[in-house]
């Protein structure tokens, strides 16, 4: 019997129509995505890996917010989604700005700690930033997702292995990861931004250059003219296969065209409805004697045919 497997996501109520365009690293390794339960398609942005896909979700000083499709996967349940869940991660596509349109710098923290939980910046993204950017199904969307410090200096001072959060720092390890950005020139926003790894002393956080190098010694952190680039994961919902779709409709039919002498044209349609709604019909045609009745192999059915009177027929069935 064949079969068709087909594969589906389920949603939440609002529906978001993507497109895929140019090919980048990203397109090649991430899923297709589907429709996301909040945002808008914004279409391509002006960096070098214009293959990558956006959505426009939340409003910061009056300018509604771009986001990088970064990943998309089936979450194991470690990282604070429900396992069997598709995720998206999410990243600005600019940095954050004022509402004239400049850099609204934020510096790491102001509090002797290059740890990103505690920090003036973490707790700045998730509020107010978290509570004031995002509509409520937007908020709703968004994975409260376990991070860990993910660089080149982790656990030299102490650093706990992980911290929860809903609007983080890509690490310098996400940062360099090359299916998330082609090259410097795709990871580059026209000035540095913070990344959520510490670095290389007590007293520095690695951030990424103007030319989008990742810098894992880092710069101080509370230094002020760093700019910041949030990221942030999305919950698709669960992955459901949907059940192969089978016959569960047939129809045969049987026509006779004569021929010369004592031979006929025996034409024999088997037609299969399926659960999908589709419409299947298989087709043979056999040369026969006058009065002719047999069985007759017509794709995977045997079906019987009784004629009569050369073109009439007595009787046509599938035999089982």
């Amino acid at each position: 019997m064949k079969k068709a497997k087909r594969i589906i996501s389920t949603v939440l109520a609002m529906a978001l129509v993507l497109g895929l365009f140019a090919a980048s690293p990203v397109l090649a390794s991430a899923e297709s995505l589907p429709g996301l339960a909040v945002g808008t398609w914004a279409g391509t942005g002006g960096n070098p890996g214009d293959g990558h896909r956006f959505v426009t979700m939340g409003s910061y000083n009056g300018n509604e917010i771009k986001w990088r499709v970064l990943d998309v996967y089936v979450s194991d349940g470690t990282d604070g989604n429900a396992e069997g869940n598709k995720t998206a991660l999410l990243l600005m596509d600019d940095l954050l700005r004022t509402p004239s349109g400049g850099i609204d710098y934020i510096r790491f923290n102001a509090h002797n700690s290059n740890w990103a939980q505690p920090s003036e910046l973490n707790g700045f993204l998730n509020d107010p930033f978290f509570n004031e950017v995002f509509s409520a199904d937007e908020q709703a969307c968004i994975v409260t997702a376990n991070y860990g410090m993910g660089g080149p200096y982790e656990g030299n001072y102490g650093f706990q292995a992980a911290y929860s959060s809903k609007i983080f720092m890509l690490s310098t390890d996400e940062a360099a990861n090359p299916a998330y950005f082609a090259d410097n020139a795709d990871r580059a926003a026209g000035y540095d931004w913070w990344l959520r790894s510490p670095g290389d002393s007590d007293i520095t956080a690695a951030y990424v250059s103007t030319g989008g190098s990742v810098i894992g010694a880092g710069f101080d952190y509370f230094f002020n003219y760093i700019g910041v680039r949030p990221a942030l994961k999305i919950n698709l919902g669960p992955e459901i296969s949907t059940p192969d779709p089978t016959v569960c409709g047939l129809t045969v039919a049987a026509n006779v065209d004569k021929q010369v002498g004592d031979k006929n044209s025996l034409t024999i349609t088997v037609t299969e409805q399926w659960t999908d709604g589709s419409i299947v019909p298989i087709k043979a045609t056999f040369s026969i004697n006058n009065n002719a009745a047999d069985t007759y192999n017509v794709g995977s059915y045997n079906v019987y045919v009784d004629t009569k009177g050369n073109i009439k027929i007595r009787e046509c069935y599938i035999v089982e």
